[in-house]
């Protein structure tokens, strides 16, 4: 993930990597052969990792036995916690994580007595915290190493806080001040307005940014209002600006900025998947009763796509994509630029197909034309960044949508149910693709075979059986291009 890569040195991603490599297979006892081709690491990489993690595990009286066994392997039913559980161990030991925590909880701890407390100097410290303080001026926020803090508008502070908070900790432990219980109450007050506060995951990550509001209030840091954000209030008279007010105390102005924030956040957190969600039809209502340039320019990129792509939206599925739309434009139109959000802390930019990549810059080319409209230039210094969005929004959509027209696979391979077993599953538990048995005068789409020639037009994907399996994610990479490019995307 990348907010590990902010973290952590190159010794300690490793051991990560091995760890949770080990912890993904069934309990049992492996060969250093196997989870050296898992991880892709050498042989000197993996023992000096698998060492360290040991001498860990040992150090937090966590293991009722060694996990390592000479000339053998390693014994993973001997390690009793999760991967979770040792990410906590390893921030123990994060300058990073300490310093970013320490600004949050205690901010009157200053520099000074940071370093004495953690045994480092101002220039080491500035020096594990080049790549964090990279990542953060990428989203208009600033180290200020200083005054201990923070810099830029506080609702992109709370945000960073809370990816910070939640991915560090996924509720295993409560690092915060605030309490859990506290933070709870919060959210109760607000969860009529969240559609899926009834979800475990979205309650843990809803009092989680719960917590880190309070804690900001309690520390006097209010959010700011925004002008933008007018036209929800306009129209919608059951958001209550007063709900804050007597919480905390706070006077009217305040109390309202701090209401206004949470009511955004209800409206940008959700992410509809199900196109029967009856969410669904409540935020399309509160984005289309008065214009804005959200409805606007959310109404013209479907436009746009449907018209470019060639798709057929049923009702349902282009409400489904307007609502998702309309939150994510909302963000943009907000923050008027990048913004820390959940998937830049977790997917490098890297990690993405070629086809995606091709439909990603599609997008960033109307949306550049788009925004140099009067219109639409509030959204002129996020182009890439909403590209990717919006690629992000569409391309499960163009899954299930083009479903129907399906990829024919044929599988020239030795009639072997044992070596062909594992192969055919694969194709077949995939939504997309319809899978036979090769007959040469049949047409498909792509063949995968053990042979290298074949009397066939369609391209012929070569599957040796020895290594196959290892090659499942390439060889998905390869049924996504010819799919997309099947149905013209």
């Amino acid at each position: 993930m990348v907010f590990e890569e902010l973290l952590f040195d190159n010794s300690t991603l490793i051991k990560l990597k091995i760890f949770r490599s080990l912890l993904q297979r069934p309990p049992g006892q492996y060969t250093y052969q196997e989870i050296g081709a898992e991880t892709q690491l050498r042989y000197s990489q993996l023992a000096k990792g698998l060492i360290e993690i040991e001498t860990d595990l040992s150090h937090a009286n966590v293991l009722t036995q060694s996990f390592l066994k000479p000339n053998v392997g390693v014994l993973t039913s001997a390690i009793q916690i999760t991967p979770d559980q040792y990410l906590e161990m390893l921030l123990n030991e994060s300058i990073p994580y300490q310093f970013l925590l320490a600004t949050l909880i205690t901010p009157d701890l200053g520099l000074d007595t940071f370093c004495r407390t953690n045994f480092i100097s101002r220039s080491t410290l500035s020096r594990k915290m080049r790549k964090f303080s990279q990542f953060l001026e990428s989203y208009k926020l600033k180290i200020n190493y200083r005054n201990f803090c923070l810099e830029g508008s506080e609702d992109r502070i709370r945000l960073f806080y809370y990816y910070f908070i939640y991915l560090c900790h996924h509720n295993l432990s409560w690092p915060l001040t605030v309490t859990k219980e506290e933070a709870h109450l919060q959210v109760e007050k607000f969860a009529d307005f969240f559609p899926q506060h009834g979800l475990y995951v979205t309650n843990i990550m809803l009092t989680i940014f719960s917590a880190v509001s309070i804690t900001r209030i309690k520390q006097k840091r209010f959010v700011t209002p925004n002008a933008r954000l007018d036209f929800l209030f306009i129209i919608n008279p059951h958001y209550d600006l007063q709900r804050f007010r007597d919480t905390f105390d706070l006077d009217q102005k305040n109390g309202q900025n701090e209401a206004r924030f949470i009511y955004f956040i209800c409206n940008f957190f959700p992410f509809y998947e199900d196109p029967k969600d009856p969410n669904i039809t409540k935020s399309l209502a509160a984005f289309q009763a008065i214009s804005n340039p959200v409805w606007q320019f959310g109404d013209r990129i479907v436009a746009f796509i449907t018209d470019s792509l060639q798709l057929r939206l049923s009702p349902e599925i282009k409400n489904l994509l307007l609502a998702n739309l309309y939150n994510s434009l909302l963000a943009f139109y907000i923050f008027d630029g990048p913004f820390p959000n959940f998937v830049s802390f977790i997917i490098p930019s890297s990690q993405h197909t070629e086809i995606e990549i091709e439909l990603q810059n599609k997008l960033y080319l109307f949306l550049k034309e788009q925004t140099n409209l009067p219109e639409f230039q509030y959204f002129k210094n996020a182009i890439l960044p909403l590209a990717k969005v919006i690629r992000q929004i569409l391309f499960p959509l163009i899954l299930r949508i083009r479903a129907q027209n399906r990829l024919r696979v044929a599988v020239a391979a030795e009639p072997n149910y044992l070596l062909n077993f594992n192969l055919l599953n694969f194709l077949r538990e995939l939504s997309f693709v319809d899978t036979f048995l090769y007959q040469k005068e049949d047409e498909y789409d792509l063949v995968i075979s053990t042979l290298t020639t074949l009397p066939t037009k369609a391209p012929v994907y070569y599957w040796t059986h020895g290594t196959g399996n290892k090659n499942f994610p390439h060889l998905y990479q390869v049924l996504m291009h010819y799919f997309m490019q099947k149905n013209g995307v």
